[in-house]
Order: C-alpha cells, then sequence, then structure tokens
C-alpha cells in the first residue's frame, strides 16, 4: 500500500508542476484498431465529430479497382489495354496449369468507368457480375490508410503535421492548431480508434531542441521539394505553373518566419536556403526564356544566283 501511496504523490507533484507551463504544441499519433469501416460510417462520424464529410470522398473508382484487381487476379492475369477518356480497357487473361506447365488463355475485355464505377463486359456477363461486385465492395470499403489520409487532409486545411521522426506516424501540432485535436479524436473515437496527445512544454532543453530539429527538417525538405521542382521546368513548362511556384516560394517564407519560436537560431539558415532556392528559380526562367527566343528566331533567307540557277543560302 505504501509504494501505491508514494506513486500517486509523484504523479501529482508530475501535474502540479505541468501546471502554468506555455506549451510548444503536442505530439500525436492515432490507433485504429478495426478494418474495414465502410463509407457511411466515416461520413457519420465526421458529421458527428463536426468536421467536413466531403472528406469521405477519396476512393475514387480507379484507387478502388487497384484493389478489386488483388481479389479478382487470383486466377488469372488482368492487364490495362489502353486508356480512352474516362473508361479504361482491361484485358483478362485466364491462367491454367496444364502438363505441368502454366497455359495463358484470353478470357475477355473488360471496360471500367473511372468517373461513374460502371464495369461492362458484353462477352461474359458473369464477369461482369463478378467485377461490379467487387469493385463495390472495394468502393465502399474504409481501410485504416484511407482514415489516416482522411485525418492528414483535416489538418493540410489549416497546419502543418510536422515529422518527429523519418519514418512518420508520430507528429507535432503547432499549439497555433490546437483546436483540431479535440475533433480528430472524437471522429476517431467513434471509428472506435483514438488519438494519441502528449503535450509538449516550453522551455525544457530536450522538448525545445527535439521539436526545433524536426521543424527544421520539415522546411528544409520542403525547400528540397522546391529545387527538385523547378529542376525539372522545361521550355514546355506553362507559365502559370512557373508562378505558382514563386508563390509557394513566397508562402515557405511565411512558414518560416512563423516558425521562428521554434526555430530559434536555425531560421536565418532556412531563410538563406529559400533566397537560394528563389535565385535558382530566376536564372532557370532567364535561361528558358533564351532558349524560346532561339527557337522563335527565324533564319534570314538568301537567294543567290550563280550562272543563271537560283539558291538559297
Amino acid at each position: 500500500m505504501a509504494r501505491k501511496i508514494r506513486v500517486s504523490v509523484k504523479r501529482e507533484e508530475l501535474v502540479e508542476s505541468m501546471k502554468g507551463l506555455s506549451l510548444l504544441g503536442e505530439c500525436v499519433a492515432w490507433d485504429l484498431k478495426t478494418q474495414g469501416q465502410t463509407h457511411t460510417s466515416v461520413i457519420n462520424a465526421l458529421r458527428a465529430s463536426g468536421l467536413d464529410e466531403k472528406l469521405a470522398r477519396i476512393r475514387l473508382p480507379k484507387q478502388a479497382w487497384n484493389r478489386a484487381v488483388k481479389k479478382l487476379q487470383e486466377e488469372r492475369v488482368i492487364d490495362e489495354v489502353e486508356e480512352l477518356g474516362d473508361e479504361i480497357n482491361f484485358q483478362f487473361t485466364l491462367k491454367e496449369l496444364e502438363h505441368s506447365e502454366m497455359k495463358f488463355r484470353k478470357e475477355a475485355n473488360l471496360t471500367l468507368n473511372k468517373v461513374t464505377g460502371i464495369v461492362k463486359c458484353v462477352s461474359h456477363p458473369e464477369l461482369e457480375l463478378k467485377a461490379q461486385t467487387e469493385l463495390d465492395r472495394c468502393i465502399a470499403l474504409r481501410t485504416t490508410n484511407d482514415i489516416t489520409l482522411i485525418i492528414k487532409k483535416i489538418f493540410e486545411k489549416q497546419t502543418d503535421l510536422i515529422p518527429m521522426t523519418s519514418q512518420g506516424g508520430f507528429y507535432f501540432v503547432p499549439i497555433s492548431s490546437q483546436n483540431l485535436l479535440a475533433p480528430i479524436s472524437d471522429f476517431l473515437n467513434r471509428l472506435d480508434g483514438r488519438l494519441v496527445r502528449l503535450p509538449i512544454p516550453m522551455g525544457t532543453q530536450q522538448g525545445d531542441a527535439s521539436i526545433q530539429a524536426s521543424v527544421k527538417d520539415f522546411m528544409s525538405d520542403l525547400i528540397n521539394k522546391h529545387n527538385e521542382a523547378v529542376e525539372k521546368f522545361h521550355i514546355g513548362t506553362r507559365d502559370n505553373t512557373i508562378k505558382l511556384m514563386a508563390e509557394e516560394l513566397n508562402t515557405t517564407r511565411v512558414r518560416i518566419e512563423a516558425y521562428s519560436v521554434y526555430l530559434q537560431d536555425k531560421s536565418e539558415e532556412l531563410l538563406h536556403s529559400l533566397e537560394e532556392a528563389k535565385e535558382k528559380l530566376r536564372l532557370k526562367v532567364e535561361a528558358l526564356e533564351v532558349e524560346k527566343n532561339k527557337e522563335e528566331e527565324i533564319p534570314e533567307t538568301v537567294v543567290k544566283e550563280e550562272n543563271g540557277k537560283f539558291y538559297l543560302d
């Protein structure tokens, strides 16, 4: 009994010591214990939690088809033949073992409308029914990966979800976006899951250093992605795409400045890297303009006469 009292006292002392501390934010992770939530159950959970139910519409027919194919391929090979507009044509090829040798025989062609999710296979109605049934099941089903994608989209609408490890799964949420955590927690609870929340107080050496490193890595990765995108710009890159990149660079600067409380002395280093990225974009645009001008130049055509014959020089 005495041992339990000592533990209780320590816990109370810890809680008391945390009172009045300012928070940097919270580190969060989520746990989904059940598989196979339906589209309807996810919509109901989003609505009841005060979240945007449109976020449930993430499983498009083509994405669901990729899951359905795994089930349909148990006895055949399925290859995409061509994509025309909204329709994708697939060839179903049966595989059969004959005399210790695998034989392949064309079974049918099947068409998927990637917008409506309707499957057509005129020559084999039974195959059409089987494929449509499996596709409908996959469209309605929501896996843990789908739920994770929804949670990330909720965060992305308001804030950055900053990974605390290179593998992901454990994230830092700035204190300015703490209001998101209660509805997300409620959403997960309604799906038999839970949101793990770990408040990070300001002013602890390890806590400040860990958050600083994670935010710096996050922003560095973002700047690197900007640079990689600029490197891929070519003479056919649309002007609007270049304009959007310039706007993204400006937005990144605002984010770095907003995170200065976490970054401390690392802010200047990131801002310097960002200026280098802006200069890279400027030089790229200039190089593309020179390249475009060269293509647009029309060489002067000179007509010469020699021995009564005319030719172009």
